[in-house]
């Protein structure tokens, strides 16, 4: 069998109708995380009536395919094959409600990905990353502070946990002044919350042992965790720690 492709026909082609259907793998995985599941039962505690599931479907399959801001998603939506019939207003409600639902969203993906893929969070691995935002002035959580970037504008910190595969298991933001080292105790304890785990070994770089208020100062907080750090114990000021 010979495929025969008339390469200046397809130059001539319009094209001004083109649709995706690339995301069809990410809807795949989607589903089989039952995220649909989960934003349709959220949403009849709710008095949205726009379809808030092809919403977060969007956004989510945008961001993968052609991350762009949530006006920008919003206006290339019709390059997707199946109709987007919302409004940019139920883009941003939608994401109104996901903040709400942050911790049970996290537990929710923990879980199916305990199920459908077998994760493990034993061993987790942290690291902090910040965005930065075009504006003049630092407001709320918009803070100056030290850019991964080397940029002067205003930035919000994102400590992250992914697990020993590299996948994101949950975040947490914090103002953009605040070092990289006191995000770690406080984001330790949200995950502990919301996942409801116990024992977590996690592996941090250096920046985890430096600034204002070094590990060294929180023994407690090191006696009831794992670690493993590029630090050797005698920096870190610990005398004994009991092997659990």
């Amino acid at each position: 069998m010979q495929l025969l492709i008339d390469t200046l026909q397809i130059e001539k082609s319009d094209f001004s109708n083109r649709k995706n259907l690339g995301y069809i793998i990410i809807s795949h995985f989607y589903h089989k995380l039952k995220l649909d599941k989960f934003i349709n039962s959220k949403k009849r505690s709710t008095d949205v009536i726009f379809n808030m599931d092809k919403v977060f479907q969007m956004l989510i399959n945008a961001r993968i395919i052609n991350p762009d801001s949530k006006l920008g998603t919003f206006h290339n939506k019709e390059t997707f094959f199946e109709p987007m019939d919302f409004q940019l207003q139920h883009v941003y409600r939608t994401l109104d409600y996901l903040f709400q639902w942050k911790s049970s969203l996290v537990r929710h993906l923990n879980n199916q990905m305990k199920k459908q893929f077998s994760r493990d969070i034993t061993l987790m691995y942290y690291d902090v990353t910040n965005y930065y935002f075009e504006i003049d002035e630092p407001k709320e959580m918009k803070q100056s502070g030290v850019s991964k970037e080397h940029r002067p504008n205003p930035i919000i910190q994102m400590g992250l946990f992914m697990d020993d595969m590299g996948i994101p298991v949950s975040y947490r933001l914090f103002d953009g002044n605040t070092n990289d080292c006191l995000t770690l105790q406080p984001n330790m304890k949200t995950i502990k919350d919301d996942l409801h785990v116990k024992d977590i070994i996690v592996v941090a770089d250096k920046g985890m042992m430096t600034g204002d208020k070094p590990l060294k100062t929180k023994s407690k907080f090191l006696k009831d965790n794992y670690f493993l750090l590029n630090k050797t114990v005698s920096d870190i000021g610990i005398i004994e720690i009991p092997y659990k």
